[in-house]
């Protein structure tokens, strides 16, 4: 029967479960060893190389062709369909899109099959759409499987122009195998079967490639890990094809320890091999469960802003080595991220009259420079791998504490959200291991299970918004700053005007008088401003007010001034100062009290002012000083000179005489 909704039918062929099924169980039956979600490191060999290239090219297609049909798929609606019935037939339209995709690929697996009966065709009263097209093209999806596959079969002709290099596999974390994952048959936890499993990750470095429609073959192979000392003459491992997987990041599970392993993963697309192979080094994942230790202190956090997220950072757990600065030299080099970009920046701007003689050479050689810096850069990286596949993450600053957990993807960090702004967070990152049956082993990884651990200070307000801005709290004004008139018992207090005054309402001052302990209670009353009024209202645009001030003893006070935004926020600043009036019931002490009054009132001048007062000032004595010892030096070598002149006459003198 049909179903109809609407008034509409839709035509399901009653063939097409027993073909799916048909497929389902051929595949299965004559590919047993094809997996879908990772693999097992299992040491024999599966089906041959050259097959799961044309494989993985006729998958490339199929996801090629019916992905762009599900992009392209627009039903047209009509007047009498609700809107849940034109989302339920985009969905179905969607999900049949899909289905013809699965078909498509069990074509390529069974490309010798004739194809099946082609389905009835649907009722003359019925209107053909876009979702009974899609539902009757079953067969026909089966059958361009079977082509794909044929016309894959010719040897893809290398590229002409292969580069040195493609891309890099590394692990991502490695765990030991629990008891839920390894069979009934397998599950004794002796020492020799223990195994572990592993997420491997393929970055391809080529940016000219297409990154869509994309099938990765993998292969593995091994060889036994040799102790020092020890000599073991053995032929070269062979390949071992293992997987097509969808995803650049895939499972291998079923490693024994031991063992060292390598990894070959493939990159096809539907036009056929575009990349060269890439390898990765012998890895011996023994080692790096029980052998690698992780510097909790190397997280690096990156602060930004924008619209989706509000106030968030990046927070990275790569190990970087000691790089390079662009002029080819060791440089200074900094924990801090933004001082490494500032100082690369520096250099290069230094090195850029120095390079401008040979722009043409220079630019041809940087081209194919930076290609190679970047491989190797990745090569040489000192990547992070987990004891865990799965993480968790904790942030929390003084107010709120939230957590996440997430599996390892290949990036290098995790984006924190919705932060507070100008706010200290605490980051913890710790790993989440399976369950085990061995008590020892979970006290074990409890005491490791912190990974690594940090603190940040989120970005302020002022840097995204500016100063005054209604999105941010309001900053109490700058440069507050009293002075006394004790002639009139009166203060000006000056204050220094925001940026945006626009977005202030009003400003609030408020006196009181400082009460110390062991202080006359009595100074309390007499310290009472005039009028017992403590609190004074200023209009926004003002920048100084005058209070008035009790003339009955020497006093000291607090001024708060408080602004309000447009919002009714407000943020505060303090001062305090001593007034001493000028006629005062306490002579004995008038010169402490001008003392403390001077010292106030030196200390309320700007570094500026006391600049010039001395220049004004010491100028002008120093420049007398120098004058009297002019001429002071003048009068003494006068009056020696007469000295010397009188002397010879004297003597003839007194030779005539004798």
């Amino acid at each position: 029967m049909p179903k109809i909704i609407n008034n509409n039918y839709f035509i399901f062929p009653s063939f097409l479960p027993f073909i799916l099924f048909l497929t389902t169980i051929s595949s299965l039956l004559l590919f047993p060893l094809l997996p879908v979600d990772g693999f097992e490191a299992i040491p024999f060999l599966q089906i041959d190389y050259n097959f799961y290239i044309r494989l993985a090219q006729c998958e490339a297609k199929c996801l090629e062709k019916f992905s762009s049909l599900n992009k392209r798929i627009i039903i047209a609606p009509t007047d009498s369909q609700s809107i849940t019935d034109k989302q339920f037939n985009q969905q179905m339209a969607i999900g049949s899109s899909l289905m013809l995709e699965n078909i498509c690929k069990q074509g390529c697996l069974d490309s010798d099959s004739p194809p099946p009966p082609p389905p009835p065709p649907p009722p003359p009263s019925q209107s053909p759409s876009t979702f009974q097209q899609l539902d009757t093209q079953p067969t026909n999806a089966f059958v361009l499987g079977q082509q794909f596959f044929k016309q894959s079969s010719n040897k893809n002709p290398p590229p002409p122009s292969f580069s040195s290099f493609g891309g890099i596999i590394r692990p991502l974390c490695v765990q030991k195998m629990s008891s839920s994952s390894i069979p009934s048959s397998q599950n004794t936890f002796s020492l020799h079967q223990e195994k572990f499993e592993t997420f491997l990750i393929y970055e391809d470095l080529n940016e000219k490639i297409k990154k869509e429609n994309l099938r990765f073959v993998v292969c593995w192979r091994s060889k036994k890990l040799l102790i020092k000392d020890e000599e073991l003459k053995e032929e070269e491992p062979q390949w071992i094809t293992a997987s097509i997987e969808s995803s650049h990041r895939f499972k291998v599970s079923s490693l024994r320890p031991g063992l060292l392993y390598q990894f070959k993963v493939q990159v096809v697309s539907p036009v056929g091999i575009q990349v060269p192979a890439a390898f990765s080094d012998w890895i011996d994942f023994n080692s790096l469960i029980y052998g690698s230790k992780i510097n909790t202190k190397s997280l690096q956090f990156y602060s930004q802003f924008n619209s989706d997220y509000g106030v968030a950072a990046w927070v990275s757990w790569r190990l970087n080595e000691v790089k390079k600065l662009e002029n080819g030299e060791n440089g200074i080099q900094t924990t801090k991220p933004i001082l490494n970009s500032r100082l690369r920046r520096h250099f290069i701007l230094q090195n850029q009259d120095f390079n401008n003689t040979n722009n043409l050479v220079n630019i041809q050689n940087k081209t194919i420079k930076s290609e190679e810096e970047l491989f190797t850069e990745k090569q040489k990286s000192s990547f992070v791998v987990f004891p865990s596949c799965k993480l968790k993450i904790e942030w929390a600053n003084k107010s709120s504490r939230a957590s996440d957990k997430f599996e390892l993807d290949g990036s290098d960090g995790y984006l924190l959200t919705n932060l507070a702004f100008n706010s200290e967070y605490w980051v913890n990152i710790r790993a989440e291991y399976n369950n085990s049956n061995n008590i020892e082993e979970e006290e074990e990884e409890q005491l490791t299970t912190t990974l690594f651990e940090g603190n940040f200070l989120s970005m302020k307000c002022l840097q995204v918004f500016g100063f005054g801005s209604l999105e941010c709290k309001p900053e109490p004004i700058q440069k507050l700053s009293i002075f006394p008139f004790p002639t009139n018992n009166t203060a000006l207090v000056k204050w220094e005007r925001p940026l945006a005054i626009t977005n202030v309402l009003l400003y609030e001052l408020n006196i009181e008088p400082i009460i110390r302990s062991g202080d006359d209670l009595n100074i309390k009353e007499k310290c009472k401003t005039e009028n017992r009024l403590n609190t004074k209202i200023v209009s926004a645009q003002a920048n100084f007010t005058w209070i008035s001030l009790p003339h009955e003893a020497v006093c000291e006070f607090e001024v708060r001034h408080t602004l309000y935004d447009l919002l009714g926020r407000e943020a505060t600043a303090h001062l305090r100062f001593i007034f001493t009036p000028s006629s005062t019931s306490e002579p004995s002490s008038t010169d402490t009290q001008y003392s403390l009054a001077l010292r106030q009132f030196i200390s309320q001048l700007d570094i500026s002012i006391l600049a010039l007062v001395c220049v004004i000032v010491l100028v002008p004595i120093t420049a007398l000083i120098a004058l009297i010892c002019t001429i002071s030096r003048r009068d003494t070598r006068q009056k020696t000179k007469k000295r010397t002149n009188k002397k010879p006459l004297s003597a003839e003198k007194h030779n005539k005489n004798n």
